[in-house]
């Protein structure tokens, strides 16, 4: 989750002498240039702020002026590396934290979405721009040290204003080794050379990504081809997949900063292992992976993982996703409708699940038993009009509305209900 600033050691520090918001300002950008806003002259650099900001690229502070009177201001930029749209990227890191979204204050371009907010961790007001680039998302935070919007509004709105990506940042070079090649839908790049043990790796992909553009529905907000990259060294995958903030003893996962599937093909195995934690990788990889670019980044929670399932469980099925294994059914049936409310489903992420087994479970059978059951018709329409509002604005509150009305304790029992007799 994304970061903010929750001291008020930036309100104590030293800063530049106020400055009229009339005088001519400087242009700042990252190290790389990557990022750019005009500040007044006074503001200077921060590298230890810097370092304490998830994705952090660079940060100023000065002083400005607020009708006449000087006030301390925070200007920081952060790469936003699990989206690629700039609403998803404001709406979901800070949905269930302390800021308060100001009514009237939300500006969407074409390429950017700008808010400002109320912060309750300290006496400040912050307004936040998301900028797309290249399929990549960049933000820009103003904070000042005031809690008059009206009074802080024009300071706040000029400055963030000016921020802008005059040089987005190129995708990472493929590393050397490894060529790459289109692939029934996915660009392979591998260094493997065994051209059957990558066959056999893009069928199963195919057939996962095909569940899941089926469950998704719709033109995705990224089109572009999915990449699947193939490691033949353990220890090159680890360093991969570390780096991008992913768990190393996964033997196949989607990394999301670096939008592709990374397989490790050290650790394969066969497909009858009891724990075949190598093929179910690539089955959740890719559903992950095609619901990233449907939604345009790590949509809720309950939504990525839910369908991540119900694609591993339906490749596991053979493809008939509405026959489910038995074994499945028996795992549904233990926790459906026994963990949480879908709408208390709606704002956890997934490092706030207490037990993550039963709840992957419980999100397969809430998806499944939406699509599939006729006795949840009554519900189907909202579930479906979630996803689709979720895909058109990226902004999950407005697609939370299309369940206004409901009894969720209603359907959590028809869901208890239901499970309890599936065979």
């Amino acid at each position: 989750m994304h970061r903010v600033l929750s001291t008020a050691l930036i309100l104590l520090a030293a800063a530049a002498p106020a400055t009229a918001q009339d005088v001519e300002k400087q242009t700042v950008t990252d190290d790389a240039g990557v990022v750019a806003i005009d500040l007044p002259p006074g503001f200077a650099q921060d590298p230890e702020l810097q370092a304490t900001l998830y994705g952090g690229m660079a940060a100023w502070r000065g002083n400005v002026d607020v009708g006449g009177t000087s006030t301390w201001c925070v200007v920081f930029a952060q790469r936003y590396r699990e989206y690629a749209r700039a609403e998803l990227a404001l709406e979901v890191p800070y949905e269930r934290t302390q800021e308060d979204e100001i009514e009237g204050s939300r500006i969407e371009g074409a390429t950017f979405t700008q808010i400002a907010t109320h912060n309750r961790k300290g006496p400040w007001l912050e307004w936040r721009r998301a900028l797309e680039r290249k399929g990549r998302v960049y933000a820009i935070v103003v904070q000042i040290g005031s809690t008059d919007y009206e009074a802080t509004k024009s300071v706040g709105m000029d400055l963030i204003g000016s921020a802008r990506v005059p040089r987005p940042e190129a995708p990472s070079p493929l590393p050397p080794g490894f060529t790459e090649r289109e692939a029934k839908g996915f660009r392979l790049q591998t260094a493997l050379g065994s051209k059957s043990r990558e066959a056999s790796y893009v069928r199963e992909a195919v057939l996962a990504r095909k569940i899941a553009l089926e469950a998704l529905g719709g033109e995705p907000f990224d089109d572009s081809v999915p990449v699947i990259r193939v490691f033949r060294n353990e220890q090159q995958y680890r360093l991969a997949v570390s780096g991008a903030g992913g768990d190393p003893e996964l033997r196949a996962a989607f990394l999301i900063r670096e939008r592709y599937l990374a397989i490790d093909a050290t650790r394969e195995q066969p497909k009858k292992d009891a724990n075949e934690t190598f093929w179910d990788g690539i089955r959740l990889g890719v559903a992950l992976q095609a619901t990233f670019q449907h939604f345009g980044g790590n949509a809720p929670m309950w939504v990525m993982t839910g369908l991540a399932n119900y694609t591993w469980i339906g490749v596991e099925s053979g493809g008939r996703v509405e026959r489910p294994k038995k074994w499945a059914v028996n795992k549904g049936r233990e926790v459906a409708g026994t963990i949480h409310r879908l709408d208390h489903w709606f704002p956890l992420a997934w490092h706030e699940v207490a037990d993550k087994g039963r709840a992957a479970y419980e999100l397969w059978v809430i998806h499944w038993y939406l699509r599939h059951e006729k006795r949840a018709k009554p519900y189907r329409s909202a579930y479906e009009t979630y996803l689709r509002v979720l895909r058109e604005t990226g902004r999950p509150k407005l697609a939370a509305d299309a369940w206004e009305g409901f009894d969720h304790d209603a359907f959590r029992e028809a869901l208890f209900t239901f499970a309890q007799k599936w065979k």
